[in-house]
């Protein structure tokens, strides 16, 4: 898998980024309440792990209640009607009796304001001029997705809240659906990727949510164990054709992923739908308001790491894999895969907004390639290479405003641009202190800022106009900003 074995293992890291569009969420995220069903999984979920706890704890000796006097200490405290208790307590402290109430409100000597609510809930205001950036993110045995919002006047990032996850994360993809009239309004969400074979969808604007809103794939509850009463033996043939993954797991689900989902890429064009790439070597189309994969192609031999949608063309989408080829194919017609052959297996894609035919493959072993997808044959050769990095190049993305500017990241820990214009070359080169970068994207709507996440488990922004050598290059003027990274 992408994070395993492409470098030593970390026990906190950023494995993917993906911004939100500017000004979608809701100011103030709505508390998430669960359902009765969640709060019986999540109780079950608790006894079982205190239950492993209690039989890995040594067995204390028992202890004779008369000797130890706690009958008589138990009896005076009252701890059986502990709950029928009046609001205020009266407490026994220094010779004088002490009124304790339940609730401050409740007590007259207490008159102020409670100025610190107010002020927390402006600081979990998102605003319309906010940037938002969500980062799947884990540190040790606890997984999670981070959102980040980055306010661009004061410099300021900060992590607004995150959703926990059962397993790490391994892509993460924003995904909006609604047309935003009164019937069926606008709806944010974000799609995450795991080592499991479901895809959780979760919603953004709610906070505190136990679990995610739905689930593409992934396996049915395990049925009970019950053990065979006398009669004949089952056969070997039907204990393997179930499994004893499917019976300790449950069942995957009808047009689920085999293996874990590597790769997420929402069409800007049909809201509806959502195209995966999984380890077990198939790219796949889910109908997300269905919850329900409408189509499965096998196009790669190898574990599939990127899709990603045309930005102009809606049905055209381009994967890559460790099968060490990229492939641009018409979803309509799982025939018309395009197979284009690079020199390692493919980290990641993107295509170039300004000329939507043009797409940039890196690879791990430190090179760029750029294809033209017009061009006819089954095996075409790149239009031209890049020696990029000393090691893998994990991310790969052109900018949305200058559209010869290209930005690489790599686990050699430094993030570059480059200027394609005519030759390309590298016009700057950054260490942004994050340790081996495993992602990088710019923002689609405010082209100047980049986000960077590493194995050092922390996010960083770069304003790349702040770099008088990308300025001067770009003949843009230089924000001289005292601080580019944060």
């Amino acid at each position: 898998l992408r994070m395993v074995g492409l470098v030593e293992w970390s026990e906190v890291m950023i494995t993917s980024l993906c911004w939100v569009p500017r000004g979608v969420l809701q100011a103030v995220p709505i508390e998430g309440k669960a359902t009765q069903e969640e709060m019986d999984a999540v109780a079950a979920e608790m006894e079982m792990q205190r239950q492993d706890e209690m039989d890995e704890l040594p067995q204390a000796p028992q202890m004779d209640e008369k000797k130890s006097g706690s009958s008589a200490l138990m009896k005076e405290l009252n701890l059986d009607n502990y709950d029928n208790e009046g609001d205020a307590v009266e407490v026994f402290v220094g010779g004088s009796n002490l009124t304790v109430f339940k609730d401050n409100n409740d007590d007259p000597y207490i008159t102020m304001e409670h100025a610190d609510e107010d002020s927390d809930e402006e600081e979990a205001r998102i605003r319309n001029t906010d940037l938002v950036l969500l980062a799947g993110h884990t540190e040790e045995e606890y997984s999670s997705v981070e959102m980040h919002v980055f306010d661009k006047e004061r410099s300021a990032l900060y992590v607004h809240h995150d959703l926990a996850l059962k397993s790490f994360p391994l892509a993460v993809a924003y995904l909006q659906t609604g047309d935003g009239k009164e019937k069926d309004p606008e709806s944010n969400f974000l799609a995450v990727g795991t080592f499991e074979p479901a895809i959780e969808i979760w919603n953004l604007d709610v906070v505190n949510a136990v679990g995610p809103a739905a689930v593409l794939g992934g396996r049915e509850a395990p049925a009970p164990f019950k053990a065979r009463k006398g009669g004949k033996k089952r056969s070997a043939k039907k204990k393997n054709k179930r499994g004893l993954k499917d019976m300790l797991l449950g069942k995957l689900k009808k047009g689920s992923h085999k293996l874990g989902v590597l790769a997420l890429d929402w069409n800007l064009h049909n809201r509806a739908c959502i195209a995966s790439g999984s380890a077990d070597k198939t790219v796949k189309l889910w109908d997300v308001p269905k919850t329900m994969c409408s189509n499965t192609f096998h196009h790669h031999m190898g574990k599939v790491q990127v899709v990603s949608w045309n930005p102009e063309e809606a049905p055209i989408l381009l994967t890559g894999g460790y099968d060490k080829t990229c492939a641009c194919i018409d979803v309509r017609d799982a025939k018309s895969v395009r197979q284009y052959a690079v020199d390692g297996e493919v980290q990641s894609l993107s295509w170039n907004p300004a000329n939507p035919a043009i797409f940039a493959a890196s690879m791990d072993t430190g090179n760029i390639m750029f294809y033209d997808v017009r061009k006819t044959g089954n095996q075409t050769k790149p239009i031209f290479t890049i020696g990029a990095h000393d090691g893998d190049v994990t991310s790969v993305c052109f900018n949305a405003k200058y559209d010869h500017l290209l930005a690489s990241a790599s686990i050699d820990k430094t993030v570059k641009l480059w200027d394609l214009k005519t030759k390309p070359k590298c016009i700057e080169k950054k260490d942004l202190d994050i340790g081996r970068v495993f992602a990088a994207e710019f923002n689609r709507q405010d082209p100047d800022i980049l986000a960077a996440g590493g194995d050092s488990g922390k996010v960083a922004i770069w304003d790349i106009t702040s770099s008088h050598l990308v300025a001067s290059q770009l003949n843009i003027s230089s924000t001289d900003s005292k601080s580019n990274k944060k």
